[in-house]
């Protein structure tokens, strides 16, 4: 089992893409499964994905095989009228969570499997509950289960998926922020020519070492005829602004409406309320109010501690003024 965690547009996808791409190479079998935010509340949305393609792939006495005996439970987590997520005990029920446990023993029958989970912060709460109960049974299995998140605590997969990471057996990667050597690598690909080392600091300094960020910075960038020499460096900072903006009010439309509407609170209440007062403005728990402003932060709306007791401004509240002038006001 390996959880790799980081931050929205740290590269979890491409990492994990990689991956899979080289064990098929290498002959390895990968089922690939992503979470969304449009079937989160569909019991089983993830599971099906990866369970879909091994029953159809068996054919029609294959899938008979795979779902016999002790997989028979199976079956219920792969009907289309399924109850909604976390509608009753029956949507994750013990018998149907071993009975896909069982599944997975048949499968690999066969030989060893790979299972990938992209974007599983959205997945719906049965699939992720297999999930945990598969990876405490991986021992017995020639199955390896890579599951990708962002470390977000404000989705209902959040609780289960820190539990799965804190398995023994299970191993976690965390994606730091790209270095200046590695920003400097991708400017010399997207840019060309020699790149200054106060030009490549000036980029890193801008995308925070986020890979998704310095990519629509350095398209911008390359649109508007910057080379990467120091004397055009003050030029990355003026176009930062733009991107940022757009890129991270894109992320914002994803999150949940409690989220969204701390952020829409923010906007009005500009720098130095208190957090009590947000609360009261985005109509969400006090004792929440924090838990939404990290998520905010993971996606780069915010740039402030909120783990401490200062107000929220103290320091700067948004990441970037267009941040803010961006943000939905309702």
């Amino acid at each position: 089992m390996v959880l790799v965690r980081a931050g929205a547009g740290m590269g979890k996808t491409s990492l994990v893409g990689a991956w899979a791409e080289a064990e098929r190479g290498r002959g390895m079998p990968v089922v690939w499964a992503g979470g969304g935010l449009l079937e989160q509340d569909f019991a089983f949305a993830v599971l099906r994905q990866l369970v879909e393609p091994l029953l159809a792939r068996a054919g029609v006495v294959g899938r008979e095989r795979l779902l016999s005996g002790p997989a028979e439970p199976a079956s219920y987590a792969l009907r289309l009228d399924a109850e909604p997520a976390g509608s009753g005990p029956s949507a994750d029920s013990m018998g149907v969570l071993h009975g896909l446990y069982w599944l997975m023993v048949h499968v690999t029958d066969d030989g060893p499997l790979a299972l990938v989970v992209d974007d599983a912060h959205w997945a719906d709460g049965p699939s992720v509950r297999w999930l945990a109960y598969l990876a405490r049974r991986l021992q017995d299995l020639p199955l390896v289960l890579v599951v990708a998140a962002r470390p977000d605590g404000d989705t209902q997969a959040g609780l289960v998926l820190e539990q799965i990471a804190a398995r023994s057996g299970s191993e976690q990667v965390d994606l730091p922020p790209l270095t200046t050597a590695g920003v400097s690598t991708m400017v010399r690909a997207r840019l060309g020519g020699q790149v200054e080392p106060r030009f490549a600091v000036a980029c890193a300094e801008a995308s925070g070492g986020n890979p998704l960020l310095l990519g629509e910075l350095l398209r911008t960038l390359a649109d508007s005829g910057v080379e990467p020499v120091a004397g055009q460096a003050h030029l990355v900072e003026e176009f930062r602004g733009r991107v940022l903006a757009a890129t991270v009010v894109e992320r914002l439309a994803h999150q949940s409406e409690p989220v969204r509407r701390l952020a829409r609170a923010l906007v009005v209440l500009g720098h130095g309320a208190a957090w009590r007062i947000a609360a009261a403005l985005a109509g969400v728990e006090e004792t929440q109010v924090r838990r939404h402003a990290r998520s905010l932060q993971q996606i780069g709306v915010l740039a402030l501690d909120v783990t401490g007791a200062a107000p929220l401004g103290a320091g700067g509240c948004f990441s970037h003024p267009l941040v803010r002038a961006r943000s939905p006001r309702r």
